[in-house]
């Protein structure tokens, strides 16, 4: 170096690494996460009922509320119907238990702020939220989250015998999950983001 100076040239070593591309996709209020793969994973005899059902159920589906998006049929043991503000905030999920021989639906608001102060507001109404929704129905936590669900136990969750039974079990729960949660969330949604 011209004047004396020391140059320090740290060692670098380097190495290749593959990142896997993730979409998101936010959509009607509905987020989507799609990770590409490379090979196709094989399909079970239980993905190809979950497919096949949820593809079943969807198409006769009909809600009071023609507003909720309803979602894209799965290969899952349950679907998300997303609330406002967002459906990662609150949330609407119809599911298969198998292991405890049983199908239900849920409300359930996300452990957030919003969730907290949604809950609140709920609550003010829960007599009213009540009478809207089967006797059955129950009030309160789920893993630590609010949340209101109805449960029916069915035997065997896959066989054909119990398919026309849980599809209408479904679709009265949906619709009345719906109806009694969508438009107060929107309310709670709107004073939330005003405040």
């Amino acid at each position: 170096m011209p004047r004396g100076e020391i140059l320090v040239q740290p060692r670098v070593l380097t190495k290749t690494v593959i990142i896997d591309r993730t979409v998101v996709e936010l959509a009607d209020s509905n987020l989507r996460i799609q990770r590409e793969v490379d090979q196709p994973e094989a399909s079970t005899d239980e993905d190809n009922f979950y497919s096949d059902f949820w593809s079943e159920f969807l198409g006769e589906l009909e809600l009071d509320d023609v507003t909720q998006s309803v979602p894209k049929s799965a290969k899952a043991q349950n679907l998300f119907l997303g609330l406002p503000p967002s459906s990662s905030h609150a949330w609407i999920n119809v599911y298969f238990a198998g292991s405890m021989n049983e199908v239900g639906v849920y409300f359930r608001l996300g452990k957030t702020e919003f969730g907290e102060i949604a809950y609140r507001e709920l609550e003010r109404d829960k007599d009213a939220i009540m009478a809207e929704l089967p006797d059955s129905a129950v009030w309160g936590l789920m893993r630590g989250a609010h949340s209101v669900s109805v449960s029916m136990p069915v035997g065997d969750v896959w066989a054909e015998a119990n398919r026309q039974r849980i599809k209408e079990f479904f679709a009265e729960n949906a619709n009345a999950f719906v109806n009694a949660f969508r438009k107060r969330m929107q309310v709670i949604a709107d004073s939330f983001e005003r405040a």
